[in-house]
């Protein structure tokens, strides 16, 4: 049985990846003001921020494992970017 009951096949990664970047908008909506907070103080909207934003970087990096992406190699090429 796949892990809470999702099947997590191809398209799962790359939609689940674009749910996690509409919570990271709404997370800097908060922080830069552009929404209400929610009754949260600006340390708790500091942490939404930063977990929202692991949460993309994971999810990007799942997706990349899924299929096999070098991204030492992306990064290089794309962003001419040598770490």
């Amino acid at each position: 049985m796949p892990m809470h009951g999702l099947a997590r096949d191809d398209d799962w990664f790359v939609l689940k990846l674009q749910v996690e970047m509409g919570e990271l908008a709404q997370a800097w909506s908060r922080v830069s003001g552009r929404a209400l907070p929610k009754g949260r103080d600006s340390e708790t909207l500091a942490r939404d921020l930063a977990d929202e934003t692991a949460d993309v970087l994971g999810h990007a990096l799942l997706l990349a494992r899924r299929h096999g992406i070098d991204l030492d190699a992306a990064i290089a090429r794309k962003w001419r970017f040598t770490p």
